[in-house]
């Protein structure tokens, strides 16, 4: 028999086999489902729409792009152990624009000490497209205007 339970955001899934009859069978994968649920729980350590880093853009429409894990990041853990201090990184590709919600861009590793977890893979926060030429050009003449550039000449 298998049988599967969720609750808080965590599912379980217990497979029975084996045993003479169905009564036994539905008595063990409740022992089963019963004892994951009382002695285990999911530490979520990021949610999928959560940033994970700003990272700057040059020659798209956005000046700076948001960049979020593909799904909920989260670590199974048994209730009474001590709370431990994860920690993750962001590995970034090049992104080449355009970049669409949803295409991986890179991924996210989550580590206990040294000690890799987890890695999911990341995905911008929303579609960022490059300048076409006239858009450069008036950003240009509006940074030249706002003084953010220097000539020299020597």
């Amino acid at each position: 028999m298998a049988a599967t339970a969720k609750k808080d955001n965590l599912r379980f899934i217990a497979i029975v086999l084996g045993e003479e009859n169905s009564n036994v069978r539905n008595q063990e994968v409740m022992s089963l489902l019963d004892y994951v649920f009382n002695h285990y729980q999911m530490n979520l350590i990021k949610s999928k729409d959560e940033v994970l880093k700003t990272i700057p853009m040059d020659k798209a429409t956005k000046s700076k792009i948001s960049l979020i894990p593909t799904s909920d990041i989260g670590v199974l853990e048994e209730k009474s152990s001590e709370k431990k201090d994860y920690h993750y990184q962001v590995e970034v590709d090049s992104i080449s624009l355009p970049v669409k919600k949803g295409d991986i861009v890179g991924e996210v590793v989550v580590t206990d000490g040294d000690k890799e977890i987890t890695n999911v893979p990341v995905t911008v926060s929303e579609t960022v497209s490059k300048l076409s030429f006239l858009q450069l050009f008036g950003r240009s003449i509006k940074d030249l205007v706002a003084g953010k550039f220097s000539f020299s000449f020597h």
